[in-house]
């Protein structure tokens, strides 16, 4: 949305060499309007009285507009936090903040008669855990003999607990990055191990873990691309990594508890892939492209499905998809978008803080 307040320059203030403030204006997909302010500074007391009767300006603008503007957006650069102050005054609350600017919100309506919708900022933390399983010794394929396999452990060099317990190697998905990609770099940053993924396998969920959020964990069977090859512990993070046999993880005391069902789940994903005509029931990866409308731009993102639905032809072949599954990836589905919806809160996966440590 073009507006002749948002690109006129401040008066106040200008001076040769500095750019002049501005605050430009689009509208979002919601009709709401996006505000970002650039060349303002809490050095400059005048930019505080000039950026607060432009903004004035801007929400009589937004409220006579038609229809009525709701969701207002103002995205504040760091060094002018004045601004910022002025507007929880006028009463905006703060959305989100980084070291280039802090981001606050209004809501123009009348709560009483039509709330608040617009979402809360990242209350969701990703992770994910690579289960990369080779065959005895090296020799054969996991899946031959899900019992007889080995699987990739290490042992965390920072772990708060004394017994510095075994654990699979994981981490957290960096801003922008595919699950899929991210247990594949996991692995290969943690163990040295170059390793491929197969499918998601099981997913933990937690409330209330770190400032009030949430954490999703998503385990992931992997392949290494040599399986003759032996794990390097990374020494800034990791003690220990090498290749146990799975009967040994499930009785180790030193393994943390969740980890050992998250193998179980990986055991069971592999057996029934190796029965005659069998499908894993694990779930695994679609990349997709879609152009909601000619209008807006394409963009990408992963379909994560049971195996036999992604393999099976026709519709009566996925109306015999276990309930199980399918109420799993219609779950996955929801969380995954509302977790794009919100955005991302990315962290680094301590395998025993504050108590949940102990599931990974």
């Amino acid at each position: 949305m073009a507006s002749p307040i948002a690109d006129a320059s401040a008066a106040a203030g200008t001076g040769p060499g500095r750019p002049a403030p501005t605050i430009s204006v689009h509208k979002d997909r919601f009709d709401g309007r996006v505000c970002k302010c650039s060349g303002f500074s809490d050095s400059r007391s005048a930019d505080v009285a000039d950026f607060g009767a432009r903004i004035a300006e801007l929400l009589a603008e937004f409220r006579a507009s038609s229809p009525p503007a709701r969701g207002v957006w103002v995205e504040v650069p760091s060094d002018f936090l004045m601004g910022a102050m002025h507007l929880r005054r006028q009463g905006f609350r703060i959305h989100h903040a980084d070291d280039s600017a802090v981001t606050l919100t209004a809501w123009l309506p009348d709560e009483t008669k039509d709330p608040n919708l617009l979402p809360d900022f990242a209350h969701t933390y990703c992770g994910v855990g690579a289960l990369v399983v080779r065959g005895p010794g090296g020799h054969g394929r996991a899946s031959d003999d899900p019992a007889a396999a080995e699987v990739l452990v290490v042992r965390e060099r920072w772990a708060a607990d004394a017994e510095k317990r075994f654990k699979f190697p994981g981490g957290a998905v960096d801003r922008g990055e595919r699950l899929c990609d991210a247990v594949v770099r996991e692995a290969r940053e943690e163990t040295g191990i170059v390793a491929s993924f197969v499918r998601v396998v099981a997913m933990e969920h937690f409330t209330s873990v770190r400032g009030g959020n949430s954490d999703l964990y998503v385990a992931c069977l992997c392949e290494p691309a040599d399986p003759l090859q032996e794990p390097e512990a990374d020494p800034l993070e990791i003690a220990e990594a090498r290749w146990m046999p799975v009967a040994a993880v499930l009785a180790d005391p030193r393994v943390y508890p969740m980890n050992k069902e998250l193998l179980r789940a990986a055991l069971a994903d592999l057996s029934a892939a190796a029965l005659p005509g069998g499908a894993a029931a694990g779930m695994v990866c679609e990349p997709r492209s879609i152009r909601p409308d000619p209008a807006r731009r394409a963009f990408t993102y992963d379909h994560y499905v049971p195996s036999r639905v992604a393999h099976a032809s026709g519709r009566e072949a996925v109306e015999t998809t276990s309930w199980r599954w399918g109420v799993f990836a219609i779950g996955a589905a929801v969380g995954v978008a509302a977790m794009v919806a919100s955005g991302l809160a990315l962290r680094s996966l301590p395998s025993n803080a504050g108590g949940v440590s102990h599931s990974r």
